[in-house]
């Protein structure tokens, strides 16, 4: 009975023994997966990490850019008001003109072509002094 006894425990310990190698094994190749897949996240994180470097560098890029197309159009706006406004300076200045030389009063032509109190007598006055010559 002690012999079988013994040979009951060495059987046990044998199957301990192979089970604890199985387990092993199995904990062994769950690391290495785990290992690869840490791997794959980690090469996935520095791809995304350079992305992101590189959004950032277009960002600032398409700022400078937005900033100096804003700039641009500030001037081309402040140069087509100027022009907008010198080109409706001139048609009034020659409506000025042909009214003062119907007889418009200087008020008249202040009024309706914007021009100054000055410009208008002057213009009133040159256009007198022409036809009294």
């Amino acid at each position: 009975m002690n012999s079988l006894l013994m040979e009951h425990t060495v059987s046990l310990t044998v199957v301990a023994l192979i089970t604890l190698a199985v387990l092993v094994i199995v904990l062994t190749c769950i690391c290495a997966i785990l290992f690869r897949s840490l791997k794959v996240s980690s090469n996935q994180l520095n791809v995304l990490l350079q992305l992101s470097d590189f959004n950032a560098q277009s960002n600032a890029r398409t700022e400078r850019l937005l900033n100096e197309f804003e700039e641009k159009l500030t001037v081309l706006n402040a140069h087509s008001q100027s022009m907008h406004t010198a080109s409706f300076q001139q048609p009034s200045v020659e409506e000025a003109a042909r009214m003062a030389s119907r007889g418009a009063p200087a008020r008249a032509l202040v009024d309706a072509c914007g021009l100054s109190d000055g410009e208008a007598e002057l213009m009133v006055r040159l256009r007198r002094e022409t036809l009294q010559a």
